[in-house]
């Protein structure tokens, strides 16, 4: 019989790695801030370039249009 550790068996806290210190509550909201910030940045890149897209979208439809005379 193997007598070696089932897979599913939590190591032995000798073998553990050691548990990183815990956040603070005012570390976690700094970073839920600065997250937030930079998505919302993001956002504002992709709203600014979208736009910039559909006015080029449109110029070249005008272009593209015969003109009437």
């Amino acid at each position: 019989m193997d007598d070696r550790d089932p897979p599913g068996r939590p190591k032995p806290p000798s073998e553990r790695s050691p548990m990183p210190p815990s956040s603070t509550d005012a570390e976690i909201d700094d970073k839920v801030a600065a997250d937030r910030k930079s998505v919302l940045s993001m956002a504002d890149d992709l709203r600014s370039s979208l736009r910039r897209d559909q006015r080029r979208r449109e110029q070249a439809e005008e272009e593209a249009k015969p003109s009437r005379r």
